[in-house]
């Protein structure tokens, strides 16, 4: 019960003191209070707020998450280095097995998500459970991601389709 109600304290602070406040002192009293709800928070990590989340967060270095970041679910969520989390990006941890007609959300299962380094998240995009992104890669707005993602790659639509990023800046 007192981890709940310490829980729901620092989103207090997170969501109402410190809301969209860019200042270094700012930036540097939310990560402190993430860290101290159990989550792994690198350098230079900027998060802007509100941010809703039961998941246990690990963030690498100089990564930013826009406003109305939600993940939902009680599975692990891992955003690797230099990644940009743009602004009510959901990500899912938690799904169900399929039941009977009678009740067709069958046992509840949790499983993680992971972002690799370098990677572009656009915004109101929906990652499903159990989904794996590689570095380097970018998800389009509103996309929904619902197979992993290699390396280099965008991911555009609903159900997000897959393609290659070559280096240039004309494919993006």
């Amino acid at each position: 019960m007192f981890g709940y109600l310490k829980r729901r304290y620092c989103f207090l602070l997170l969501n109402h003191i410190y809301d969209n406040q860019t200042s270094k002192i700012a930036i540097n009293k939310k990560n402190k209070y993430l860290r101290k709800m159990g989550n792994s928070i690198g350098n230079n990590v900027r998060v802007m707020g509100p941010l809703h989340s039961y998941c246990r967060l690990t963030i690498g270095d100089n990564t930013f998450i826009g406003t109305e970041f939600r993940c939902e679910g009680r599975g692990n969520v891992y955003i690797g280095s230099n990644c940009d989390i743009a602004p009510q990006v959901t990500i899912l941890t938690g799904t169900h097995e399929i039941g009977t007609s009678e009740k067709r959300a069958g046992k509840g299962i949790t499983a993680d998500v992971r972002i690799g380094n370098g990677c572009w998240v656009g915004a109101r995009s929906i990652i499903l459970p159990n989904i794996n992104i590689g570095n380097g890669c970018i998800i389009g707005a509103g996309a929904v991601v619902t197979h992993d993602v290699p390396d280099n790659c965008k991911a555009l639509g609903i159900p997000a389709k897959i393609f290659p990023i070559k280096d240039s800046k004309e494919d993006i």
